[in-house]
């Protein structure tokens, strides 16, 4: 995050200001404000063997949340609850 930072002042064009992406740092390392995760409500990963994560940070979940053909997602539940994490 310091990199894009940096990046952001020396001009480069970015969607987030610099106190979200430091607040965005500080999630990562659990201190500061939740930033409302939605993740695998507006976006997910596609793994490279086509399965599904709801975010980066469960990529390596062992958790089946589907193919991009059969997602399994619970609208309930959502995807971090299911596989017992949370962001």
């Amino acid at each position: 995050m310091g990199r894009l930072v940096d990046k952001q002042r020396q001009g480069w064009k970015m969607v987030y200001s610099i106190p979200r992406l430091r607040n965005m740092k500080g999630s990562m390392r659990g201190v500061g404000e939740h930033w409302g995760c939605r993740a695998g409500e507006n976006w997910l990963i596609i793994r490279t063997n086509g399965s599904l994560a709801p975010c980066f940070a469960l990529y390596n979940a062992s958790y089946d949340w589907g193919t991009v053909a059969n997602q399994k997602f619970d609208d309930h539940e959502g995807p971090h609850a299911a596989a017992g994490s949370s962001c």
